[in-house]
């Protein structure tokens, strides 16, 4: 049974075949026709359209057929929409379903009768069990103002746990539901991000804000010192003659973000060295000599990092010579972390095993500090970023 023949069963109606329908189906059926024709499966196609077309033209008795308006250009729509009674029955291919929906949206609710809905998410790093309780009771109070709180745990997101959908018909009631649901997890919301790299400078801007607000000067102080130092290379050096020393690991991952900040559009070139850094760094002299500033995630903590006196020096006589620049050479382990996670920027998914500090293969290891083991005796990991002493960061790494 389809669903037109459902209807007039359900409202007690007879089937017709509709004239005004069957005009609109023969606007296209020639080229239709002719393209099928041309893939070659033209054989039998006109008793197929025959069949199609009385199907479509089938309609109850008491159908009023809706005329949409394309949002293209303003003109009717080619094809009309079935509505008996209290139902429409738009069509179900999800395209033609969407663009019907389009077509009709201003007919089927006027502005003027709808009720105007707020919208908002929230989303934390808190386990849903964590604060059921209380939010079924924070619930329980704004039912009343009509008020929906929705809340969904989620098991594979690496910078949030739960996430909580906000509807409210009233603009002063979400307000007040939102001020509510921030004091509940206050300290564990999350301003989750799923395109970290688009519109940097906001969010930025809005990051540094945030954690002004909640008095974390001195890592803000630390963010400006990174951001202005690669703002003046970037302004004194042609990008051509910048690299950026990248592992994929986490300093460098900062690195990477901070240099988006300054530079709107470049086409990055990945050139690969194995080998330590001074081997590295002589291979891409050797290719590339124009090179002069190489910006690095060293910190003052790294094997690397701890002979520099500034953020930029030029290397030793006996290396290659370019200009080292470590914007975050006197940042911590949790600096690091707070900047990935505050602003969701995506990062190498080992961390989130244990390793705190990633090296070679043969000397690595996910870091025992982070080793939690649960009452069926099963072994686990905390992710990097829990490990409270930043003093332990590498005592994964067999060589350090």
């Amino acid at each position: 049974m389809s669903v037109l023949s459902g209807l007039a069963h359900a409202f007690t109606d007879q089937l017709h075949f509709s004239n005004e329908i069957r005009e609109a189906v023969d606007r296209f059926l020639p080229s239709y026709i002719d393209k099928k024709k041309a893939e070659g499966v033209g054989e039998g196609i006109e008793e197929v359209v025959r069949m199609v077309t009385e199907k479509l033209c089938t309609i109850p008795k008491m159908s009023q057929l809706l005329w949409g308006t394309q949002k293209v250009d303003g003109r009717i729509s080619t094809f009309p929409v079935v509505r008996v009674a209290n139902v429409v029955a738009l069509p179900g291919v999800p395209k033609f379903c969407e663009r019907a929906f389009d077509e009709l949206q201003d007919q089927l609710f006027p502005v003027e009768e709808r009720q105007s809905m707020y919208f908002d998410t929230i989303y934390t790093d808190l386990d849903e069990f964590d604060f059921s309780k209380r939010l079924t009771d924070l619930a329980t109070r704004f039912e009343e103002r009509s008020v929906q709180i929705g809340s969904y745990p989620e098991l594979k997101n690496k910078f949030f746990k739960t996430k909580l959908t906000i509807e409210s018909e009233s603009s002063e009631s979400m307000k007040d539901v939102l001020a509510a649901l921030r004091e509940l997890l206050l300290g564990h919301i999350v301003y989750y991000d799923t395109h970290a790299w688009t519109d940097t400078v906001t969010k930025w801007k809005s990051f540094k804000t945030r954690k002004t607000a909640e008095n974390h000067l001195e890592f803000v102080r630390k963010l400006e010192e990174a951001e202005k130092i690669v703002e003046e290379i970037v302004e004194k050096y042609p990008l051509e003659q910048i690299a950026l020393s990248f592992n994929g690991g986490k300093d460098c991952t900062v690195l990477l973000h901070l240099l988006r900040l300054k530079v709107d559009d470049y086409n990055i070139q990945v050139l690969e060295f194995p080998g330590p850094l001074k081997t590295g760094l002589a291979a891409l002299k050797k290719q590339r000599p124009s090179i002069i500033p190489v910006l690095m995630g060293s910190r003052a903590t790294d094997p690397n990092g701890k002979y520099m006196k500034t953020p930029v020096e030029w290397t030793d006589s006996d290396w290659p010579k370019v200009l080292r620049v470590c914007p975050i050479l006197n940042w911590t382990y949790t600096d690091v972390w707070h900047m990935l996670r505050g602003l969701c920027i995506p990062y190498c998914k080992l961390y989130d095993q244990g390793y705190t500090s990633l090296g070679g293969r043969d000397n690595t290891v996910k870091h025992p500090a982070l080793r939690i083991v649960s009452s069926d005796g099963k072994e686990h990991y905390l992710p990097a970023y829990k490990l409270h002493d930043d003093a332990e960061e590498r005592c994964n790494r067999s060589n350090l």
